[in-house]
């Protein structure tokens, strides 16, 4: 038996639309899967995840829809990556969460500490080389 793919067409698997969530929702949801290492996969906005992960998947998505958002503190660095779409935002979420950095969305800007921005700036670029605007706030 093969592992589990959401594009393979005979794997059995549920989409959640996502195109209302923002980027930090998004990540959240990441976040957990990652976690609990469950395989996912992404056509657009749509996330996709196996069958058998519905349940806990969908108690995840009601608390996600309720919950405050994180705060980052001390001196915050933001990264502008308006220009991504969708997919490249949630591989980006996706990869501050396996790196463990302290991250927030603001629409599309992900903030981070200014002690995790020299990680997160190189995370970034290995995803892309669009020119990426940043933006440090000492507040």
């Amino acid at each position: 038996m093969s592992e589990w793919s959401p594009y393979d067409e005979d794997s059995p698997k549920v989409h959640y639309d996502l195109a209302g969530w923002s980027p930090d929702q998004q990540s959240d949801l990441v976040e957990l899967l990652v976690e609990s290492e469950i395989l996912h996969g992404w056509e657009g906005s749509e996330l996709i995840v196996p069958d058998w992960a519905e349940a806990m998947v969908d108690d995840w998505c009601s608390k996600i829809e309720g919950e405050d958002r994180t705060v980052v503190a001390g001196p915050e660095v933001e990264f502008d990556l308006s220009e991504w779409d969708t997919h490249q935002l949630s591989r980006c979420a996706e990869a501050l969460v396996t790196a463990r950095i302290p991250h927030r969305w603001e629409s599309a800007i992900v903030v981070v500490s200014e002690h995790d921005a020299l990680v997160t700036e190189k995370l970034i670029e290995s995803f892309d080389d669009l020119g990426i605007e940043i933006i440090v706030d000492e507040s």
